[in-house]
């Protein structure tokens, strides 16, 4: 085994650690920072979206939504509106 195998093996331990810490964290609120971004300067507002970014600062995660007036109009045209969190499930992203 030469080197560059040794740290790709000690990086991808590291790593897994980090994982196993990260979905064992509660990310409790008082350490959680938001952003809050949007696009809503379009002439079309079915083109306005917005989008929430979370990084806990305990164990490093970063993760986000994404919600969009498209999402209304599809919920709308099926006669029912979805829960914010509910829709937001599937625009689930994680940031690296």
């Amino acid at each position: 085994m030469n080197r560059i195998e040794e740290l790709k093996l000690v990086i991808s331990q590291a790593q897994a650690e980090i994982n196993l810490i990260q979905e064992e964290c509660t990310h409790p609120v008082s350490c959680t920072t938001k952003k809050y971004t949007g696009d809503t300067g379009n002439w079309d507002r079915y083109d306005d979206s917005w989008s929430i970014d979370l990084h806990c600062e305990l164990c490093g995660k970063r993760w986000g939504y994404s919600y969009s007036r498209h999402d209304d109009y599809d919920n709308d045209k099926k006669g029912k509106r979805a829960k914010y969190m509910e829709a937001s499930k599937k625009y689930t992203r994680e940031i690296k």
